[in-house]
């Protein structure tokens, strides 16, 4: 979840017509902004922000954005496997999921 003034980044990889919340699809004109950083404007609702990037105009569900900021890198030297795939997931996975995440780290790590 997103708060106002946050950074992030909106996916370079969105689909037309791909249903990224409960009921919030991306249409043609949301494609322009495909990888521009930009700032959380206000929260629309549950994981749904409007942005500053085009004044507010649509709903972006938070699938379509990736964080921009800090990592606290010294924090994540010390996460377990799972923990990690669970921040992994949270952050950066749009989707592909926690087990596919632990899985990937664990072929890494041999």
């Amino acid at each position: 979840m997103y708060k106002v003034g946050d950074k992030v980044r909106i996916r370079k990889d969105l689909i037309v017509g791909n249903l990224y919340h409960d009921e919030e699809i991306v249409v043609d004109a949301m494609l322009d902004y495909r990888g521009i950083t930009t700032t959380i404007k206000d929260v629309a609702g549950e994981d749904l922000y409007f942005l500053s990037c085009d004044h507010g105009c649509w709903y972006w569900p938070g699938k379509t954005l990736i964080p921009i900021g800090y990592i606290n890198f010294d924090k994540i030297k010390e996460m377990s496997m799972e923990e990690l795939a669970k921040f992994l997931c949270e952050k950066f996975s749009h989707g592909i999921g926690e087990d596919l995440i632990l899985k990937w780290l664990r072929q890494k790590a041999e």
